[in-house]
């Protein structure tokens, strides 16, 4: 029946009804005259089988009366007339009428409950409103939603009374919109307000309602709350942001694992984008610094679901090795199955950097103290052997036979004399005379020397900068820095080659520093040597400065050339750093603070003073046997002298003295007492007194702090006798 239903809905209702009554009468006539009577008598029951049509809308039911009326004809025991056929007719038709109505009806009722419910059990929300924006209907949920108990309260109503109230005319704008066009709008996001004032993200759908005739009546509606989906996004997209934007690379890869995701600083730190990643293997970063059982204990532990953190020495796309800490976890889904792999990972390539240079520091400091106060030692016990033997030498005839062996033992002194302060310089525990110079004017009066030094066979370049800023430093000291580095220059180039001395200012900023540590930001003047030699690799580059270590063979050189070039520019507040390639050659690079000060012109040479005095002295050193030198030595040449082995003897001498005491001889760092502090509680008595201090080496801070200030005397051991009378009989006529 639903069959044709489809066909005769395509006809008029009276063509289909002409239609239906001409082929029953053709199928069912028996000769003309009882086609005749049939055609009469369903042209008398036409109005019954169109109130069929009517009450059951279906062609199907109009048939059937139709049907039934002509086989009631065709089967009968006897012809019936037309008004004996239209009454039973009748008859039978209004009884099918009232039977199949009552069935439609039955079925309508049950139909719309069906609907109704499957409406109201929907989680979306339904509802539809008229032309004016008048609810005319909708489900439980809804009706829930706008703060009433059934839908049927809903009816009648419009937004301004619902629990939404202040998005009513968004909503109504929308509704109008839907009405006026015809067009349906969809999936668009809405804002709504619960009944306890909650707010609410709706994804709402709405298309035109249609009446009988097909002309819009209302709206039809739809939506359903994604509020948790919205949160969950939002979770989820700043989540994927801040995997995007994290400073450590981050990689996920399957169980198997290929890569399937890699955030730009992956791509950073790798130089493999994103797209290049995906669907290769880690294994594309190996490098081959860690052997295969490296990677089978990780795997191993990666397995068994367990988090795997180590360092990896990993390799970029251009070749490039780099370090990276990482952390590797597993990803399980709800069966507890891993399915992914995460690895979040840090490049600590400069960090490991910065570690090694500041250990390297940390190292020369160590060793710096440990040289420095060996070299104090062994100063005093040169200082003996070196005062004695001039007293001897002296003392010997010309042609005694002994002289030249005790001219040895000098010889032997001085060069011991000469590793010491080495050492000293290293251990930044020499003391400095340090004065405002120009840098370009050490290296003019260097030249000469230095080209002689490093030999016909190596082109010498000079390259200095006309307006170089001033540095302090101690002058001999600077001499001695360029010598040892001209040195090591021509050393490396057997062969010949170049080498470059230049000057310049530089201004080293925030970033040169962080790479630089423990470099300060700020303006330095630049010292730069360049040769062209053999170059060093950089297991050799991070001892280079370690005193007695040394690329040559044995016999050449001791080891502490570059180690006092260290010290030297560490005690001058400066940094030393070194640049070198393996048969291309070596830079150093030294860095002096940079000062405002005008750089003297030339420095004045000391008169050579008398030897020979009367005056007191109040002589304090606690070595033995360098003390009794120093008192022969100065009682010889006519001086009056108090000895003190220690402070606190010093100033009861001081105290219990009548007379005057011109001068004091006095050891910088001794037990128990300081020489600046004896002579900080003597001065108040005795303000006529002058001072000369000596020593091995003096403490960086007590240096730092001006020790060495103008009017100040010092000697630095070893020292001869000759030098400690020049140098008491000096600052006495100083006046």
């Amino acid at each position: 029946m639903r069959s044709l239903d489809t066909v005769f809905d395509r006809f008029p209702r009276w063509q289909a009804v002409g239609l239906c009554l001409g082929l029953n009468a053709i199928i069912g006539a028996g000769d003309h005259y009882i086609a005749l009577e049939t055609l009469g008598a369903l042209l008398y029951v036409l109005p019954v089988a169109l109130g069929a049509w009517l009450v059951g809308r279906s062609f199907g039911l109009a048939l059937a009366v139709i049907s039934a009326v002509a086989s009631f004809v065709a089967d009968g025991p006897q012809v019936l007339t037309a008004s004996h056929l239209g009454e039973g007719g009748i008859f039978l038709t209004v009884a099918l009428l009232a039977s199949r109505a009552k069935e439609h009806q039955a079925s309508e009722r049950a139909t719309r409950m069906i609907i109704e419910r499957i409406i109201d059990t929907m989680p979306v929300r339904v509802f539809w409103k008229d032309k004016h924006l008048v609810y005319l209907g909708c489900n439980a949920a809804f009706a829930g939603d706008a703060g009433f108990a059934e839908p049927k309260d809903v009816i009648g109503k419009d937004d301004f009374q619902m629990a939404w109230r202040d998005q009513a005319e968004l909503y109504r704008a929308d509704d109008r919109q839907v009405i006026e066009s015809g067009c349906s709008k969809l999936l668009i996001e809405e804002p709504q307000t619960t009944p306890e004032g909650n707010a609410l993200v709706l994804l709402t759908s709405k298309v035109p309602l249609h009446g009988p005739e097909g002309e819009i009546i209302g709206v039809l509606g739809t939506y359903m709350d994604i509020t948790e989906r919205k949160h969950a996004q939002e979770t989820s997209i700043r989540l994927a942001t801040a995997v995007d934007q994290a400073a450590e690379a981050i990689m996920i890869t399957d169980a198997a694992g290929s890569i399937l995701y890699a955030n730009p600083a992956f791509e950073k730190a790798t130089g493999y984008t994103c797209e290049e990643a995906i669907g290769q293997n880690p294994r594309i970063l190996k490098s081959g610094r860690q052997e295969a059982g490296f990677y089978r204990e990780m795997w191993t532990v990666l397995s068994h679901g367990g988090v795997w953190r180590g360092r990896l020495f990993n390799k970029r796309k251009d070749g490039t090795l780099f370090e990276e800490d990482a952390t590797i976890s597993p990803v399980r889904d709800a069966t507890g199955q891993i399915i992914n792999y995460v690895a979040v990972k840090r490049d600590v390539t400069n960090e490991t950097r910065l570690e090694q240079q500041l250990f390297q520091a940390q190292k020369m400091e160590a060793v710096g103290r440990l040289a420095g106060g060996v070299a104090h030692d062994f100063n005093n016990l040169l200082g003996v052997i070196t005062g004695y033997g001039e007293i001897v030498h002296r003392r010997l005839a010309g042609e005694d036979p002994l002289r030249e062996k005790v001219e040895q033992i000098l010889r032997a002194a001085e060069r011991a004399a000469g590793l010491t302060r080495q050492l000293l310089a290293f251990g930044r525990r020499q003391v400095l005379q340090p004065k405002v110079l120009d840098l370009n004017a050490v290296v003019f009066d260097m030249e000469k020397m230095l080209r002689r030094l490093i030999g016909e066979d190596v082109e010498f370049t000079t390259v200095l900068e006309p307006r170089l800023g001033s540095v302090k430093a101690d002058p001999g000291q600077l001499e001695q820095v360029l010598m040892n580095l001209a040195v090591n220059a021509r050393d490396a180039m057997s062969e010949g080659g170049r080498l470059t001395i230049e000057t310049r200012n530089a201004d080293l900023n925030e970033e040169y520093a962080a790479r630089h540590p423990p470099t300060r930001s700020g303006p330095y003047v630049a010292l730069v040597v360049t040769d062209t030699g053999s170059g060093m690799d950089a297991a050799t580059q991070a001892r280079i400065f370690e005193p007695f270590f040394s690329t040559k063979e044995v016999g050449r050189g001791t080891g502490l050339g570059l180690a006092t070039v260290y010290g030297i520019v560490k005690q001058s507040e400066g940094y030393v750093w070194v640049y070198s390639e393996v048969g291309v050659g070596t830079t150093f690079k030294i860095y002096l603070p940079r000062i405002d000060e005008q750089a003297k012109l030339a420095r004045q040479q000391e008169p050579g003073p008398l030897l020979r005095g009367s005056e007191t002295v109040l002589l304090v050193e606690d070595e033995a046997s360098l003390r009794e030198l120093l008192r022969e030595a100065l009682e010889a040449s006519g001086y009056s002298v108090l000895v003190a082995r220690d402070g606190a003897e010093a100033l009861q001498i001081a105290e219990a003295h009548v007379g005057t005491i011109q001068i004091m001889v006095t050891d910088v760092i001794m037990p128990g007492m300081t020489g600046p502090k004896i002579v900080d509680l003597v001065a108040p008595t005795r303000p006529e007194m002058k001072v000369v201090y000596i020593s091995g080496y003096s403490d960086a801070s007590v240096t730092r702090h001006g020790l060495i200030a103008a009017g100040t005397s010092f000697l630095s051991k070893p020292f001869s006798p000759d030098a400690l009378l020049r140098k008491v009989r000096g600052s006495l006529d100083a006046g």
